[in-house]
């Protein structure tokens, strides 16, 4: 079971999440205090990081499924433009 799997699709994630996120990021990269996260916890990080930039631009903090889903759609549209 993935670290994801283990948040319910409609938490919605805060600012201290996305702070969270960064900490794990800095850490993959050898730059934060800790151990290395392993790659669920990275992706995890991705996602709440991602969830701050929703924020920015939405004034909104997201939900996990509203992530997952903007994820989703901006992969099908990447594709369309590439088969272009």
């Amino acid at each position: 079971m993935s670290t994801l799997d283990s948040i319910p699709s409609n938490y919605r994630i805060t600012a201290e999440d996305e702070a969270r996120g960064y900490k794990i990021f800095s850490r993959y990269y050898g730059v934060g205090d800790g151990p290395e996260p392993t790659l669920d916890e990275v992706d995890l990080a991705d996602i709440l990081m991602d969830a701050g930039e929703m924020h920015r631009i939405t004034g909104k903090w997201p939900t996990v499924r509203d992530v997952l889903s903007k994820r989703e759609k901006d992969a099908a549209e990447h594709e369309r433009k590439r088969q272009r």
